[in-house]
């Protein structure tokens, strides 16, 4: 005689098999794969959009400085340039000396350092420094020539190569 078994009692449920536990080779493969496929194509797509993250930002910094800038400050563009307009040269620096009304003469240029000396009325040296702004030191000149004239005296030098000028008598 067959064994029945009673009909109220359901199927046994097959046992899952856990992640951790061993498998064979050939059941891993697959998985080890679509997971490193998964890594390489998050990290390309990472890669990617940070590449086009910095054209695009690129591409604004040059539109803003291209377009926008010039909108905003009309003429006076090159206050914005980082490499400005350099200091001027040797023959620049003698035309704006000969063009005052100083009676300069033996305008000499150092060669070790940026500074420009010359004899101003042939008795008063005067330093200037080529890193300045050379119209504003000999406008600077000018006054102290003003002054020491109106006090009747006379300077042997004038050095305006450093933060304040160095009068000497």
């Amino acid at each position: 005689m067959e064994k029945e078994e009673p009909k109220d009692q359901l199927p046994k449920k097959k046992r899952r098999v856990s992640l951790f536990k061993r498998r064979k080779k050939s059941d891993i493969r697959p998985f080890v794969r679509e997971r490193k496929h998964r890594e390489y194509n998050k990290f390309f797509r990472t890669v990617a959009l940070a590449v086009l993250t910095l054209f695009v930002f690129a591409g604004l910094l040059y539109g803003i400085k291209s377009y926008a800038l010039p909108l905003v400050f009309h003429k006076n563009i090159e206050i914005l340039t980082p490499m400005g307009n350099g200091f001027p040269d040797d023959y620049q620096i003698k035309s704006i000396l000969q063009n005052k009304a100083l009676n300069i003469t033996g305008i000499e240029f150092a060669s070790d350092s940026a500074t420009v000396s010359f004899f101003m009325f042939d008795k008063t040296k005067v330093f200037l420094s080529k890193e300045k702004d050379i119209e504003g030191q000999l406008d600077l000149v000018e006054a102290v020539y003003k002054q020491m004239a109106g006090d009747l005296k006379q300077a042997i030098s004038i050095d305006l190569r450093y933060n304040k000028p160095i009068v000497k008598f």
